[in-house]
């Protein structure tokens, strides 16, 4: 039986159990789903601002910030060829 290190982590994480490493790909891509779902919601809102509907500091300042996050969406699609099978 192989053991894989995880760097910080002092256990195997998923010791010989493939279901549980699938259930967690599955977690996963759902998890990144809803980040690229909730990204794409503050983009329309950042649009709305550069479209004359949410006017002020307010607006300005969101988009400010919302410049600073680390990801775009686009950037969140899954390189492996598609969602995990379920």
């Amino acid at each position: 039986m192989t053991t894989l290190h995880w760097g910080p982590m002092a256990h195997d994480v998923a010791p010989d159990d493939p279901a549980a490493i699938a259930q967690l790909a599955l977690r996963l891509h759902d998890t990144a789903d809803d980040a690229a779902s909730a990204r794409g919601t503050l983009d329309r809102l950042a649009t709305s601002v550069d479209a004359g509907v949410w006017r002020g500091e307010a607006a300005h300042t969101f988009v400010a910030e919302l410049g600073k996050l680390p990801l775009s969406s686009s950037s969140w699609a899954i390189p492996t060829g598609g969602p995990p099978r379920r």
